[in-house]
């Protein structure tokens, strides 16, 4: 909220507000603030991002603002201005505050200090500081870059080791300090000494003072490098009889290849004979079986373009073939696998050009532009304000919004596929393992003991994962039941959304889970289902006969889809739902705000995006693109696009 309120024009920022001094047993402290001038009503304004740093609910706070002109003199005699915050239940740990605009009356304030006076919790106790206290400022503490990179790394692989729920690594700043009346954990907030945990962060103090001792990781880290060259002679052994293997292969071929020649010398005498047998064999062949032929062979150059990972040609190729062999499931692998070619965000545009670089149009508010060194990108992801690629190569990037650090990518690899909520990132490996970063409040990004993972999907507050043998795994806010799918079997896909979960099985049933005061989980007479999109409030079924079904919040008509036909691919939004017919024309209900549903006239499509903004991309089988709806921001401007796609010609 203070970044959205900063990148505001009729808000000049003025200055950062950090906390420089603590009081012992405080309740709560200052995650982040600024002072704002409000260009249009001539008052400052004192915004503040509050934690609850104690173990017990809080319901009301109490502020006192000492305020400061630029040459950091007192400005009102009287010393301070009080500000309180009415009407909470903020949880242990949890941020507060930040949605109130607290007006100074004096708006020549440029500095300000800020003094906890009363705290009082759910339970009724109160917490106070009648005098006013502001606290000492704690010795500085030393980075912990200091131990150097290699025992800094193998504290981090401890961490990940430790399971710790709810506390992210990325608080690991600073080397922690133990005094006789406190201790100073390794996010720099300062505990009494009775905390076993860190008040602020949530990290285990006897862990924290374990794990960044010198010694003892200097310790762990020869083991770690111990099983790592064993892992490694492990592999070349591997490797070494591979290759050995393959040679024997090669010579054995070599032998079936001079066998064959022979072959053919001997009965060439043979064969000539009966070429006019052999004509009328093929004009027969021709006449009666070349359909299914042709099937067999525009499958195989979709299957070999699928492996060059040319898939916009393999999706038009596999669009042509209806139902045949298991033509289903490689469009499912294209349409989920392997992200996609457009994608939309709020307020802007994203393409995929077949060079494997990435082009965008439309906002640029939190650098959505600087996507224009990438190269061997495979695949692009769009959230609030982000952009995400997979490389050819697994690893990823990220730009744009980060407030959560969730665009902190640039160390993954051997990633496969990832799913993005407005919060978090996640990514699955190719062994089946998943990581995640951003947001955790909720502990989402819990997922690094997961294994065996098939399929992920991220959503605000949760992530789900699929396992290969088609059970289901959930971390995160679980509140609505919405994390509880340990009993679900035979599963082939996920959709995780705001509150629930639905999950596909083999047989073509739904299941779901979680908040349904939209009957948004209304899913159980479902049947030969073959693919699903959670949404907000509604749920999408794409069944195999290319008919929609949907269920949950239709105030806008985004279910009226009872009448579609022929449907392959369906991108619902909040209040719209946009289907992709497989002639390549595309079908669209709901509100048509902005108009962002007049696609009725578009030819020729092969993918769609919708999610994320007020207006609907199509990208066309000849590489160009079009686009409908809201264009404030630019994010339709894409009439000179061209050459979107993989290796489109």
């Amino acid at each position: 909220m203070i970044g959205d309120i900063m990148a505001n024009e009729r808000y000049k920022h003025l200055s950062d507000i950090v906390q420089e001094t603590f009081i012992l047993g405080c309740p709560v402290a200052i995650e982040k603030g600024a002072l704002l001038s409000d260009t249009v009503n001539n008052t400052t304004i004192l915004r503040l991002r509050l934690k609850n740093a104690s173990k017990k609910s809080i319901k009301f706070l109490s502020i006192s603002a000492y305020m400061y002109d630029a040459a950091n003199d007192s400005i009102i005699k009287s010393k301070f201005q009080e500000f309180a915050y009415l009407d909470l239940e903020v949880k242990p740990q949890d941020s507060f505050g930040d949605n109130q605009a607290n007006i100074l009356i004096e708006p020549n304030t440029r500095k300000v200090k800020i003094i906890f006076t009363k705290v009082v919790f759910t339970n009724e106790e109160v917490w106070r500081n009648d005098a006013q206290e502001i606290g000492v400022n704690f010795p500085e503490q030393e980075s912990i870059e200091k131990i150097g990179s290699d025992l800094l790394s193998q504290c981090k692989r401890e961490f990940e080791l430790s399971g710790m729920s709810g506390v992210s690594s990325q608080n690991i700043k600073f080397i922690p300090v133990l005094q006789d009346e406190y201790w100073q954990c390794s996010c720099g907030y300062p505990n009494n000494n009775e905390d076993k945990t860190c008040l602020y962060c949530g990290m285990n103090k006897e862990w924290i003072f374990k794990n960044t001792d010198i010694i003892g990781l200097t310790e762990k880290l020869k083991e770690y490098n111990k099983k790592q060259e064993e892992l490694s002679e492990k592999q070349r052994i591997e490797n070494a009889q591979l290759a050995e293997e393959k040679k024997v292969q090669e010579e054995i071929q070599k032998e079936k290849e001079i066998i064959k020649k022979n072959k053919i010398r001997k009965y060439t005498k043979i064969i000539i004979p009966i070429v006019t047998v052999l004509v009328s064999i093929i004009i027969i062949v021709t006449t009666v079986i070349m359909p299914p032929i042709i099937q067999s062979s525009n499958y195989d150059k979709a299957i070999n373009l699928m492996t060059e990972e040319k898939y916009s040609e393999a999706k038009l190729l596999l669009n042509s073939l209806g139902d045949y062999k298991d033509t289903e499931d490689f469009l499912k692998q294209i349409n989920e696998k392997y992200l996609n070619t457009i994608a939309t965000g709020n307020g802007y545009t994203v393409g995929l050009n077949s060079d494997r670089t990435v082009v965008v149009v439309g906002t640029n508010e939190y650098g959505q532009y600087n996507v224009e060194k990438w190269t061997d990108i495979i695949g692009i992801k769009t959230t609030y304000g982000n952009i995400i690629g997979l490389k050819s190569n697994g690893t990823v990037m990220a730009v744009g919004y980060s407030e959560d650090e969730q665009s902190n990518v640039e160390k993954w690899t051997d990633i496969i596929a990832i799913s993005v909520s407005g919060g978090h990132i996640v990514g699955l490996k190719s062994d089946g393992t998943v990581v995640a970063v951003g947001a955790n409040k909720y502990g989402e990004c819990n997922v690094e003991k997961w294994r065996d993972i098939k399929a992920i999907s991220a959503t605000d507050r949760n992530t789900v994962g699929l396992k290969s043998d088609g059970t289901a795994i959930a971390v995160g806010l679980n509140e609505d039941g919405q994390c509880n799918v340990e009993d679900w079997s035979d599963i082939e896909d996920i959709s995780a959304s705001y509150r629930y979960t639905v999950g596909l099985k083999e047989d073509g049933t739904v299941v779901a889970v979680g908040t349904n005061e939209a009957g948004q989980c209304n899913v159980e007479k479902w049947r030969d289902v073959i693919g699903i999109k959670a949404n907000y409030s509604n749920t999408f079924g794409l069944k195999s006969d290319g008919t929609v079904v949907a269920v949950g919040s239709n105030g806008a008509g985004q279910c009226n889809v009872e009448k579609w036909t022929d449907i392959i691919s369906i991108s619902p939004d909040s209040d719209f739902t946009v289907g992709l017919k497989s002639n390549g024309t595309v079908v669209a209900v709901g509100s048509n705000k902005f108009g962002r549903c007049n696609v009725g006239e578009w030819t020729g499509i092969i993918d769609i995006s919708t999610v994320g903004g007020d207006h609907t991309v199509g990208l066309k089988s000849d590489g160009t693109v079009v686009a409908v709806g809201a264009n404030q921001e630019g994010q339709c401007n894409v009439e000179k696009w061209t050459g979107i796609g993989f290796s489109l010609k």
